[in-house]
């Protein structure tokens, strides 16, 4: 159990800095925007907001955080990547740098869809396993958000699609993390991908004990 529990922070702690590094180089790629447009009260917010991810950044990269130290920095993490996105969509108000973002925006559209390919290639070879259907379902999800932020970019409202965008990347990851999770389910249990099979319960009529201890991992997944 307590593996599990070390396992699923890791993912959200590797989640958390993907975030963190993406953000700080929209706020970086802004700020210089900014200041070339002589926008100096628009580049001090950004930078200040750099410097909050940076420091977040280093704290939860620490070799000597703790447990309690951990969920304490997801907490905080929460807020601060909160107030990058309001800044980001705030910027985006400012007409020097609608293009800028603009540009940036489609990058990110684009960025999504590829990685939708993706999963949905890992996913093709999932069929059958429980939990296939839901990231599918997660997967079209993301796809309508993906369909709906271009149309508000079209639209002309940055805003919009910047909070879309945000959601459908925060869900991607998570279906990330989902799909290497039967990954590693399906190398345990060669029969999971088919109908329930009475030899499984408990792993008893399992001759291997790993495959005991991989079918506990999978009750608490």
């Amino acid at each position: 159990m307590k593996g599990e529990v070390e396992s699923v922070l890791e993912e959200k702690l590797e989640d958390l800095n993907e975030t963190i590094s993406r953000y700080l180089e929209e706020l970086k790629e802004l700020r210089g925007e900014a200041e070339e447009a002589n926008l100096t009260d628009v580049a001090e917010r950004l930078n200040e907001t750099i410097s909050m991810l940076k420091e977040l950044s280093s704290q939860i990269t620490s070799t000597n955080i703790s447990f309690g130290d951990v969920m304490r920095e997801l907490a905080r993490a929460k807020r601060v990547i909160s107030h990058a996105e309001r800044v980001l969509e705030e910027v985006s108000e400012e007409e020097e740098l609608r293009s800028q973002i603009y540009n940036r925006l489609i990058e990110r559209i684009n960025e999504v869809r590829e990685k939708l390919e993706d999963l949905r290639r890992e996913l093709e070879e999932l069929v059958g396993q429980e939990g296939a259907g839901s990231i599918s379902a997660a997967l079209s999800l993301i796809e309508g958000l993906v369909e709906e932020a271009q149309d508000s970019l079209q639209k002309g409202d940055l805003r919009k699609a910047i909070r879309l965008l945000n959601k459908a990347e925060q869900m991607i990851r998570s279906v990330e993390n989902k799909i290497e999770r039967l990954k590693r389910m399906q190398g345990g249990h060669p029969a999971h991908g088919g109908p329930e099979a009475p030899s499984t319960i408990g792993g008893k009529k399992r001759k291997k004990e790993p495959g005991e201890h991989e079918e506990e991992v999978e009750e608490h997944d």
